[in-house]
Parts: structure tokens; sequence; C-alpha cells
């Protein structure tokens, strides 16, 4: 068997001999004293449960809208239907964001999207307040 076909790679760059095993960036901003940056295996996934609350949350918006012009307009039942649809809608999207902010508390290392859950808790208690009060103005202002 003839070897002379097989030649070993000529070594690249301005250093001389093989490359160095693990290959190490270039860029080794924020390293000193011989320190590497260690990069993470993974990356952190979007709780599915934020992104959840969040859409719970702002679906629940219009509805709540819906809501005040049935309550300007004087129909009880119309109001009680969309009033309960929104209130349906928040209460989901409360559950769902408490649920998310415990697995971000839990394991901050596996998990993102803290921002989206507090969003969609902040939406949803909005939501769940102003529907409140608007079916207070509408069953007082109803004409029996």
């Amino acid at each position: 068997m003839n070897n002379s076909s097989f030649q070993p790679a000529p070594p690249r760059g301005p250093h001389q001999g093989p490359l160095p095993w693990p290959p190490r960036p270039n860029n080794l901003a924020g390293a000193a004293d011989g320190f590497v940056l260690v990069w993470p295996k993974y990356r952190r996934l979007v709780s599915g449960q934020a992104v959840a609350s969040m859409c719970l949350g702002i679906l629940a918006a219009p509805f709540m809208f819906m809501e005040l012009i049935a309550t300007i307009i004087g129909s009880l039942i119309f109001t009680l239907t969309v009033a309960s649809t929104a209130v349906l809608l928040s209460t989901g999207g409360l559950v769902v964001a408490i649920r998310s902010l415990r697995e971000l508390k839990r394991q901050p290392d596996a998990f993102k999207g803290r921002g989206m859950a507090l969003t969609g808790l902040i939406v949803s208690v909005s939501v769940l307040g102003f529907a409140a009060f608007l079916l207070l103005i509408a069953a007082l202002t109803a004409s029996v």
C-alpha cells in the first residue's frame, strides 16, 4: 500500500502545529488570567404557560370593551353574556400566570418568560376588576 497519497493537512493560520482542542473562541472578551468563558449546553426555553397567560389576558380585553358597549346600550343579557366570557378568559389567564411564575421561580435555568407571565397577570387582573365594575353598573342601572 502506497502511503504517499495520504498527506496530513498543512498547518493553518499564523500558528505552527496542530489546532488546539477543544477549539477556543478568538474573541475572549471578559476572559482574564487564562480563564475561558463557559458556554451553556442548552438555551433556556420560553415557558409555554407564560405565553398562554399573556394570550388569555389579551383575548379577554376585547370582551371587556364589548361589555362596556353593552352596558352603555343597556342590554343586561348581552352584558352578562359578554362579561361571563371576559371573566372566564381572564380567570384562566390569572391561574396560568400564577402557575407560570411558580415554574419560573422553581427552574430559573430551564425556562424564561417572566415578562410575559407578568403581562398576562396584570392584564387578567385589570380585566377582572373592570368587568366586575361594569357588571355592578349594569346591575344597578337595569330596569326591572
